[in-house]
């Protein structure tokens, strides 16, 4: 429920309180945590291999798709990720024209080791919460998410397709998730 707007200025509003939230936690611990792997993979680079970790072998086109970029700009990311070992592409046997990606034993065990650095970033932020409080919490934070993604299933259910369009609007080009 939205504040009257007389006392912005005093009290923000609560989306206004959410979006700060949300932006201040994603932006110091999103980055921080793949910086902090030897491994050397961005962000973006991270999201497509735990995209691929949880969708499998997939066209370049549907990569594209969900990360909102053009197939010349997922191709560039992909090189990198295969130059470091950490992805496999093929062609596609139903289309020669297309191209598929898939990971590599070298992509699991980087996200093995990510997902590590990850779980133990975050087992230290919940830390500051009670028991109670960490329950309400992590159950609020998945209505939220059950919330958003309901609407943003593609067609076939197959995967998400999210709309950063304004999340990328609001950290300044930055994907993030």
């Amino acid at each position: 429920m939205h504040k009257d707007k007389s006392h912005e200025g005093e009290h923000k509003s609560d989306t206004d309180r959410f979006q700060m939230a949300l932006f201040t936690t994603v932006r110091r611990i999103g980055p921080d945590l793949v910086k902090q792997s030897e491994l050397g993979i961005t962000s973006n680079q991270f999201y497509i291999l735990k995209f691929l970790m949880h969708r499998g072998t997939c066209r370049l086109t549907k990569l594209a798709e969900w990360m909102e970029v053009k197939p010349s700009a997922i191709t560039v990311v992909v090189d990198r990720l295969e130059n470091h070992g950490f992805v496999k592409r093929m062609q596609d046997p139903t289309d020669r024209r297309a191209i598929l990606v898939e990971l590599t034993y070298k992509g699991h065990f980087a996200l093995a080791k990510l997902d590590e650095i990850r779980t133990d970033a975050i087992e230290k932020l919940l830390s500051v919460l009670q028991e109670g409080e960490k329950e309400a919490f992590i159950q609020t934070f998945e209505k939220l998410v059950q919330a958003a993604t309901s609407q943003q299933a593609d067609g076939n259910g197959s995967c998400i397709v999210t709309d950063k369009k304004q999340h990328i609007k609001d950290n300044k080009g930055e994907f993030t998730q």
